[in-house]
């Protein structure tokens, strides 16, 4: 008699089986308008969203029959399988990988996602806030805002600093954090953003002008900062010049103040 041999030996080693073998999955999210599908177990995914959930209750459930049985069906047209797929994989990974792809989707939405990642890490990190946002996932919208941060000190081309910010200012509030985080960055790098081009921070600032009330209000930010180290190296400076002074024979410290 073979002994037999479990696919998982734990039940969240089991979870994460099930979905790279596309097996036990009862909810099929169709999403980027009908153009990409992901399969998951609404056991694993409903849990972790309350859109989910309430689209899989009886009364408003659309369903569609595959080899398994009944499968609920919920479409997502206005999001992209970038963000979809990373929302999946936090799901089931409690994080998401810009370059290691779990096998959630058909060979085009792989080879989809692979190319989003690879054109531009900051516009997928954004992809991702933007649903968690959306879909009130509040763990993935903070770990998305911390990657996206990340990513930004890695772009060198000016142009992709355009995009980035008119993407950001397209798809977020004027409250939002990201907004602050993107001129934050810009402030802080400003040289390498514009690369000594001034005609181009100008056009920028003309075309998101909340993007230039961001800047102005980060560079004062900024300034104040320096401007307190510098306070404080001066302060330190001339406290360490005071105690180490010279004495004049009567004693007194040629730093002393008359």
């Amino acid at each position: 008699m073979d002994l037999y041999v479990p696919a998982a030996s734990n039940p969240e080693h089991a979870v994460r089986w099930s979905l790279s073998q596309k097996m036990y999955t009862d909810l099929l999210i169709r999403c980027d308008n009908g153009k990409h599908e992901i399969l998951v177990p609404k056991a694993v995914v409903c849990p972790q969203s309350k859109f989910l959930q309430n689209s899989c209750k009886k009364e408003w459930a659309k369903t569609t029959t595959r080899e398994d049985g009944p499968t609920t069906v919920v479409e997502l047209p206005d999001d992209s399988i970038v963000a979809v797929n990373a929302m999946i994989d936090y799901f089931y990974h409690h994080t998401y990988f810009p370059q290691i792809y779990s096998s959630t989707g058909t060979s085009q939405a792989d080879t989809a996602i692979k190319s989003a990642w690879k054109a531009s890490e900051s516009q997928c990190h954004l992809k991702v806030f933007v649903i968690a946002d959306k879909y009130g996932l509040d763990h993935l919208h903070a770990h998305a805002r911390q990657e996206f941060s990340k990513s930004l000190r890695s772009i060198s081309q000016q142009s992709d600093f355009a995009i980035i910010m008119k993407a950001v200012y397209e798809n977020t509030g004027p409250s939002d954090p990201l907004r602050s985080d993107t001129a934050t960055m810009f402030a802080k790098h400003y040289k390498k953003a514009i690369k000594g081009d001034s005609d181009k921070l100008t056009e920028i600032i003309a075309e998101l002008l909340e993007f230039g009330t961001d800047l102005a209000k980060a560079l004062c930010r900024r300034f104040d900062r320096l401007r307190s180290k510098y306070t404080i190296r001066i302060q330190t400076s001339w406290n360490s010049k005071w105690r180490s002074g010279d004495t004049n024979s009567d004693g007194s410290s040629d730093s002393e103040p008359e």
